[in-house]
């Protein structure tokens, strides 16, 4: 039994040290961590399929309905995340995402037509219950 105990113990220290203490969605993750799940969108807010989504060295592709889930490990206390988007006839973004409390958070992405001097809107004060079908489809977090 004591065996027992100190495996968890172990495993417990482990897990705290590795910045997480819960799954996105299934609780809140510890500083050092960075999820998003979002849309990607076009002028006319259509959603936008086979967009790159970055962030830092993770990268997914938005699906058919523009719909996304990117996670990424950041530093604890770093809150700010390099992150990209490329999508074809749309003008690219570049620049960095800020999030505050490391908890799981909604974006949505608007593209601008590539010909356009406008960059891409990243908004990420997105209110639950606003990106439709993205919010509750079934997603594979990378």
């Amino acid at each position: 039994m004591a065996t027992v105990f100190r495996t968890a113990l172990v495993l417990a220290a482990l897990a705290l040290s590795a910045g997480c203490y819960g799954m996105p969605g299934f609780g809140c993750c510890a500083d050092g961590m960075f999820w998003f799940r979002g849309v990607v969108v076009d002028r006319d807010g259509r959603g936008v399929p086979n967009v790159l989504v970055k962030a830092r060295n993770k990268s997914v592709v938005s699906d058919q309905d523009g719909c996304f889930a990117i996670g990424e490990t950041t530093r604890p206390g770093k809150s700010e995340m390099p992150f990209s988007v490329v999508a074809t006839g749309f003008r690219p973004y570049t620049g960095s995402v800020t999030n505050l409390d490391s908890s799981l958070r909604l974006m949505r992405i608007s593209l601008t037509d590539a010909r356009s001097a406008s960059e891409a809107v990243i908004d990420t004060a997105v209110k639950k219950g606003t990106l439709g079908i993205c919010e509750t489809k079934p997603v594979e977090w990378r």
